[in-house]
């Protein structure tokens, strides 16, 4: 199985050198908009279509991204014993955060959950201006 991971240039170079170091092809590309052809989303998207046999696994928008952390929060409750008061992350594509949080608030709502994401990022913009940049 081949794998091949369009990233943003901008992303720490440990990134890339731990895929690669896994068998990876790594390409990095210039950050842009995402409504931009070039973002790096659209351009694995558009890898994946011409390639047979590819597969786009579309983290961003994929639903198994967050359904696979359900499994992450269970591990927490059993590694805590259920003594979990509130739930910190950061955040990437969402989805560690969606998944955990679920998992933990539907054994306790009163769990609080707080995403540390500094300002400057993609879901800080989206959350305090409604935009999702890069």
């Amino acid at each position: 199985c081949r794998c091949h991971v369009v990233m943003p240039d901008d992303a720490a170079i440990e990134k890339s050198q731990v895929l690669q170091a896994l068998g990876a092809t790594v390409q990095r590309v210039r950050p842009v908009s995402i409504t931009h052809p070039d973002h790096f989303v659209n351009i694995a998207r558009r890898r994946a279509a011409q390639e047979e046999g590819a597969i786009f696994s579309d983290q961003f928008e994929n639903l198994a991204n967050a359904r696979v952390h359900l499994k992450t929060g269970e591990e927490i409750w059993d590694a805590t014993q259920g003594r979990v008061n509130a739930f910190v992350s950061g955040a990437g594509t969402g989805g560690t955060i969606a998944g955990v949080s679920h998992a933990l608030k539907s054994r306790n709502p009163s769990i609080k959950v707080f995403l540390a994401d500094p300002p400057g990022s993609s879901l800080y913009a989206k959350v305090t201006r409604g935009v999702l940049y890069t």
